[in-house]
């Protein structure tokens, strides 16, 4: 008995890991897509809601997830609501666009309608949720480990993306 529910569970991770690991991926390109990639000196982000169909991960799970576009003055990245995920748009090509897996997050859900955000050449992550709680740290992507870190602050506030405002000038959220 034990054994087929194993087996199950096993397949089940196998084929989640081989989504997730994967280092690129190619999209349809969409003209809203282009101007943002071709956005000069700009910072800002876009939240996608599901069904905008802008951006399809192609996995039947995730294309239903909330994506984030993050543009900076240099790049364009992409994240899956909830996953971690981080994706940095490459080469635009005539139809489609390249986009290149930064992170190597294994798991996810505890970070569901975090808010993400770019500092001074920098992608952060403050708060969440999970299936436990409302989180309020702070986490930076080290493209160095290729994973989220946690930065120490002096207290945690939880917070979830509904309404919130990043001033750039002050570096405050």
């Amino acid at each position: 008995m034990l054994k087929p529910i194993l087996t199950a569970l096993l397949s089940i991770f196998l084929v989640h890991s081989q989504v997730l690991a994967g280092d690129s991926l190619r999209i349809k390109s969409y003209p809203i897509l282009k101007k943002v990639i071709e956005a000069k000196k700009a910072n800002f982000t876009v939240d996608l809601k599901p069904g905008s169909g802008i951006i399809k991960i192609g996995h039947p799970h995730f294309d239903n997830w909330d994506n984030r576009i993050i543009k900076t003055e240099e790049n364009t990245y992409i994240t899956i609501n909830g996953t971690g995920q981080l994706f940095k748009i490459e080469k635009p090509q005539n139809d489609s666009l390249s986009l290149k897996r930064l992170d190597n997050t294994h798991y996810y859900g505890y970070n569901f309608f975090c808010i993400n955000f770019e500092y001074n050449g920098d992608i952060y992550s403050f708060g969440g949720m999970g299936l436990w709680r409302v989180n309020g740290q702070l986490r930076i992507f080290s493209e160095i480990k290729k994973e989220w870190d946690i930065v120490p602050l002096n207290k945690e506030t939880p917070a979830i993306s509904d309404a919130y405002f990043f001033d750039r000038s002050q570096g405050k959220l």
